[in-house]
């Protein structure tokens, strides 16, 4: 075929591919705010899905369970810790150290519908920037003190960051003095509101379980249940009542199944003792529970939530689930 000729045709080619193809979205005039709020879809989930009548695990009476997921951005995903003040949520990813809060939501039974006005933030160094590399965003814990200031744990480069309420960088807060791998670090924070309005519990993935304040060094706390064998402490926190709440997980890689054990103990510092217990094992809704918060709840009840890490992997999913329980006197 003469050239000239191929060139015609290839050209008129190009013309009528270009009139065939939908023009693209045009691209936004600025740049959209990293803190967008953004839809979280909620996606009911039962207890046992063999039987969804299902409703307690002895004295834990199901409050809901949702599979929380948002098509507005790719980095809903990987929260290890969660925190509850009135009806707002927080939580914190350990790839990127971005910061949740929205709105709990509640159904007419009370029980867990998902969640509104959600909002993610990037957490800044202690030079003002944003954290970067893994190293410096494997976030794992997160406690909210008395006052305001939050406080974030995190692995592999082992720190606990203080966020003050009235913003601004944070500082470093202290730390357990032992060595810990690079990836089983401080998994569980808590303030200890019994103890002080700088005081806040540490626990560590292989179960030892610190006692830190702003204003000293931290002290090992002994005679506290131990993770079950196999099982790793994945979350703690503290009740209004000072009870402390141990949060250990187990997974089988073989079986791709998941066991958590959640333990309320008395008087921690005094007299600890279990007061209450539940375990929630494969086949029933169970995942990489690493986020654990405990509120009051109507008639003298505490209502315990927990979340999530779903590892950015499409095999699991960020649930958030809730209990009621009464405790003893």
């Amino acid at each position: 075929m003469n050239p000239f000729r191929l060139s015609l045709a290839a050209a008129a080619c190009l013309v009528l591919a270009g009139c065939l193809t939908p023009s693209p979205t045009p691209l936004p005039t600025a740049p959209l705010p990293y803190a967008e709020t953004v839809r979280v879809d909620a996606k009911p989930l039962p207890l046992d899905p063999r039987n969804p009548a299902t409703d307690r695990i002895g004295d834990f009476i199901f409050a809901g369970a949702v599979d929380l997921t948002s098509q507005d951005t790719s980095r809903f995903h990987g929260f290890s810790d969660l925190k509850i003040i009135g009806d707002r949520l927080y939580s914190v990813g350990d790839d990127g150290a971005e910061a949740l809060e929205a709105r709990l939501k509640l159904g007419p039974d009370g029980k867990i519908a998902g969640l509104t006005g959600a909002r993610l933030a990037p957490l800044i160094g202690e030079d003002g920037k944003p954290l970067q590399s893994k190293e410096e965003t494997d976030a794992e814990g997160l406690a909210i003190l008395p006052g305001g200031d939050k406080l974030y744990s995190f692995e592999r480069d082992h720190r606990i960051l203080r966020y003050p309420a009235a913003g601004g960088p944070p500082v470093r807060a202290p730390i357990p003095p032992v060595k810990m791998p690079n990836n089983e670090g401080m998994e569980g924070l808590a303030p200890a509101r019994k103890v002080g309005r700088d005081a806040y519990w540490v626990g560590i993935e292989d179960g030892q379980i610190w006692l830190c304040r702003l204003s000293a060094d931290c002290r090992k706390i002994e005679g506290l249940p131990a993770p079950p064998s196999g099982y790793r402490l994945s979350g703690m926190t503290e009740t209004q009542g000072g009870d402390l709440v141990l949060l250990h997980h187990r997974f089988e890689r073989l079986s791709n199944q998941s066991h958590i054990d959640v333990s309320v103990v008395r008087d921690p510092l005094v007299r600890p003792r279990v007061v209450g217990r539940f375990r929630l094992d494969s086949p029933m809704t169970v995942d990489n529970f690493e986020g654990v918060d405990v509120v009051a709840a109507p008639g003298g009840r505490q209502r315990f939530y927990f979340l999530v890490d779903d590892n950015f992997l499409a095999s699991e999913a960020t649930i958030l689930m809730a209990f009621d329980w009464m405790p003893p006197k």
